[in-house]
């Protein structure tokens, strides 16, 4: 049995990615006043920091928009396996789905972002953030594509053989 290639592009929200720009160029805008009308002396260093800080928010922004005006989406789902991006390295990871139990959501410290959960008992981020997109919804469509995989007849039995035959070919 051949798997398709159906796919389903996940594409950051370009309204959010402005808010956040935006947002963040106020704030870089803020510290810039108070770097140079301080009430107090305090006030500079703050001025400061805030610029540092926030112009990273900026930076962000303005890479993500320049990723939505390419096309790039932020993930692609297919019906055996989920590509992710990796912004710095502008290429895709791959997680394929028959080493995969489940697609859950975990809270980290400022955001969301949806973990696969092996089957060998580890895990891994996949870089989907609840800023970006709505990681509900992703995470419902991740988990269905799972199951119809998992529910496909001869399939496990088809790559048990596949990977016993490629590692013997290996070996000799």
């Amino acid at each position: 049995m051949k798997l398709t290639d159906k796919r389903i592009d996940v594409y950051p929200s370009i309204w959010r990615v402005i808010g956040l720009t935006l947002t963040s160029l106020l704030f870089v805008v803020g510290g810039f006043f108070m770097k140079n009308y301080p009430r107090v002396d305090v006030d500079k260093y703050i001025g400061y920091i805030g610029i540092a800080f926030f112009s990273f928010g900026v930076i962000i922004g303005i890479g993500w928009l320049i990723l939505i005006a390419m096309h790039k989406s932020l993930a692609r789902i297919f019906d055996d396996r989920l590509e992710y991006l990796i912004p710095a390295r502008m290429k895709y990871e791959i997680i394929p789905f028959q080493h995969v139990e489940m697609f859950v959501i975990t809270k980290t410290r400022s955001a969301k972002i949806i973990r696969a959960d092996y089957l060998t008992g580890g895990s891994k981020n996949t870089g989907i953030l609840n800023t970006l997109v709505s990681v509900g919804k992703v995470c419902d469509i991740l988990n269905d594509k799972l199951e119809r995989y998992w529910e496909q007849p001869m399939l496990s039995q088809e790559l048990d053989q596949a990977s016993v035959t490629s590692a013997s070919s290996y070996s000799q």
